[in-house]
């Protein structure tokens, strides 16, 4: 089971759906127009795959492994440990201001394996990117402050190719 927590509108997971199809996908955002789009386009062929020549059997519809929920953050309505693996693509850079409640959630939600891909503060310390990050108030935690006592930092890449403006790095936690 997998969770992505700010899944926007649903693009992440609808290619994920697709492709592994023995996954359950959950979604959740705090934007009610972002689910509403994601639960629209949920049974639609996703175009998006073609351009990524991922090789997959034809998919039917509707998709049974996808969900989508409207849910905030800092509150996740699931069990402790309910998914091996919690997500987030560009979603915490958004929320600074309770970033350690969803970052505990998040946690909390997790039985073994977390990546994150934002835009840490370790990566926007210098320059435009340093202006550019603080001025947005996103998201101020460096990747190392992310590990404690029940999860550890398995690996940490950063040099993926961006807008000179802002820098992301991706970081995998694993539980202890």
């Amino acid at each position: 089971k997998v969770l992505e927590v700010a899944s926007g509108n649903g693009a992440n997971l609808k290619i994920l759906a697709e492709y592994f199809d023995n996954i359950d996908f959950t979604g959740i955002d705090f934007s009610e127009a972002g689910i509403n789009e994601s639960i629209k386009n949920q049974n639609k062929k996703c175009e998006m795959i073609k351009p990524l020549d991922l090789k997959y059997e034809k998919r039917t519809y509707p998709l049974n492994n996808l969900n989508y929920y409207l849910q905030d953050a800092t509150n996740l309505n699931f069990d402790n440990e309910e998914f091996d693996l919690v997500f987030t693509c560009l979603g915490l850079e958004q929320m600074n201001d309770v970033k350690l409640q969803a970052i505990k959630e998040i946690k909390r939600c997790s039985k073994s394996n977390i990546v994150l891909i934002e835009p840490f503060k370790d990566l926007n310390m210098s320059g435009i990117r340093y202006l550019h990050h603080k001025s947005s108030g996103y998201f101020d935690l460096k990747y190392n402050e992310l590990s404690d006592g029940n999860f550890k930092i398995i690996d940490y890449k950063h040099n993926y190719p961006c807008k000179i403006s802002l820098k992301v790095g991706l970081l995998h936690l694993s539980k202890s």
